[in-house]
């Protein structure tokens, strides 16, 4: 039995149409996958089971007459292979995932918010002064090294009297 010709033709131009579907509406709205640390992700990172290592160093500046400012730096090493962290990861503890969560981290104003906490108390030894008392510009500096990720801050701590210094030119970056 054979094809019409007009069937032959029709099914001619159906297979060797292109195979893209004509755009007839277009959207108003678009969507997009966005990657975020969630909320209680440092949380998690920096006091799972001694998931993160914290050490604080710094001293008033001996050139301020009123001692009421000094400098300090916050160092955190987060190992992702550690066990007891890795056990309640979703991701895996890789050097992917370290990648990753260090590129989201910089420039996160949670992860300054987050080491300013975290130092708060050490820095108010440091300083002999009381922690609610202190003022603190942090500047975190991410960096990955296998499955550790490393995060230096750099800070300015003042006391009391010098909170009400003008704040316009604080520095916060990665």
């Amino acid at each position: 039995m054979t094809t019409p010709e007009h069937s032959a033709h029709q099914l001619a131009r159906e297979l060797l149409a292109p195979s893209w579907s004509r755009v007839r509406r277009i959207p108003l709205i678009r969507r997009e996958i966005r990657e975020f640390l969630s909320p209680r992700a440092l949380e998690i990172l920096f006091e799972a089971a001694n998931g993160a290592e914290l050490i604080v160093e710094g001293a008033p500046d001996s050139r301020s007459t009123a001692a009421d400012q000094g400098y300090a730096t916050v160092m955190v090493t987060v190992d992702l292979a550690n066990p007891d962290l890795a056990a309640i990861l979703r991701e895996p503890p890789d050097i992917a995932t370290a990648n990753r969560v260090a590129e989201l981290m910089r420039g996160s104003e949670a992860l300054r918010e987050r080491l300013c906490a975290l130092a708060r108390p050490r820095l108010a030894e440091i300083f002999g002064a009381d922690a609610d008392s202190l003022g603190i510009e942090l500047s975190p500096a991410v960096r990955v090294a296998g499955t550790t990720i490393l995060i230096d801050g750099d800070a300015v701590v003042w006391l009391g009297s010098a909170r009400s210094r003008n704040l316009s030119n604080k520095v916060v970056g990665q």
